[in-house]
């Protein structure tokens, strides 16, 4: 009997360490795939219109999806727009106005579901627009960057984190402490530092943003914008 306890208590302490050090289970149904593993819907068409609106239909919906609207900016995607489905097995037809890029533009639709045979991405469509290139007006203070027109935004720490992004022609910077940050908006890339007094612009040329541990060295030297 005291064997039979004392395996039984080596067994415990053995689970117990295996969850505290954050041990695997696999559960035997966990590589089984079922029919709802894979999405029922489909993007039937997607294009941009006359006045700049995309358009896209889709079919076979269950239950709440959520449509990402990315658009292609300094080599990656970005999510720009969410729409949420209508969730009808019939033909469902959606139009959504989108802050274009001075230029060529490319837009693509994506689910992504709980796996990746769930996720459903279109194919990327191409758009040029007309209007004139995005520039940044001359800064007076620190606490707001402002656009000559309204464009798509997105800003980053020195870790390469988004920490704002959005349209419009203006972002404003008054919360955020002083320090370097990395900003998309019209398709092209600058660095600034938000200084005590003012916002300090540096280079437009492009370079990879991704997540670090530790702030982004940039090699291109800053000039001021005021």
């Amino acid at each position: 009997m005291k064997k039979i306890i004392s395996s039984i208590s080596i067994l415990g302490i053995v689970i117990f360490l295996s969850n505290s050090l954050g041990a695997k289970t696999t559960n035997i149904t966990d590589n089984i795939t079922t029919a709802t593993d894979i999405a029922a819907f489909e993007i039937k068409s997607m294009e941009i219109d006359e006045d700049g609106l995309l358009n896209f239909t889709t079919v076979g919906e269950s239950g709440c999806i959520i449509y990402s609207i990315e658009q292609y900016m300094i080599n990656q995607w970005v999510v720009v727009k969410t729409v949420e489905g209508k969730g009808s097995a019939s033909e469902n037809s959606y139009t959504v106005s989108v802050v274009f890029n001075s230029g060529k533009n490319q837009i693509r639709l994506k689910h992504k579901g709980i796996n990746d045979k769930m996720t459903r991405i279109s194919d990327p469509i191409n758009y040029e627009s007309t209007k004139r290139a995005v520039k940044i007006k001359e800064s007076k203070n620190n606490k707001v960057i402002d656009f000559t027109d309204n464009t798509y935004y997105v800003l980053y720490n020195p870790y390469g984190e988004i920490v704002k992004s959005g349209a419009g022609k203006s972002v404003d910077l008054s919360s955020f402490k002083k320090g370097d940050y990395y900003l998309v908006y019209d398709n092209k890339f600058i660095d600034f530092e938000k200084t005590k007094s003012k916002i300090i612009k540096g280079s437009d040329k492009v370079i990879k943003i991704r997540k670090h541990k530790r702030p982004i060295r940039n090699p291109y030297s800053r000039y001021k914008i005021n």
